[in-house]
């Protein structure tokens, strides 16, 4: 339901998608998984501890100016926290 919710805002120019997940490892798989599915609308972008990005990964994107934001609440509360608030931008429904 997120997921649609997100695109949405997308879609209708509403603001960006921020789809949060508990563990690394799903982070990682919903990133490569929006990446692949909605690659014609919107550039997806990883923000997950910047340790915990496999090693060897060439081309994850982590820029916080992308439309689909994928992390893990860690990732993204680090950046709350840090007073980077302003850079997720709109996020809305």
């Amino acid at each position: 339901m997120g997921e649609l919710a997100g695109l949405q805002n997308i879609l209708n120019k509403k603001g960006r998608m921020l789809f949060l997940v508990p563990l690394v490892a799903l982070a990682n798989q919903k990133y490569e998984q929006f990446t692949r599915r909605y690659s014609s609308l919107a550039a997806t972008s990883l923000r997950v501890g910047t340790s915990r990005i496999t090693k060897g990964t060439k081309g994850v994107r982590t820029s916080l100016s992308s439309d689909i934001i994928v992390g893990t609440y860690e990732g993204i509360d680090f950046i709350l926290r840090s007073g980077n608030a302003q850079a997720l931008g709109t996020s809305g429904l």
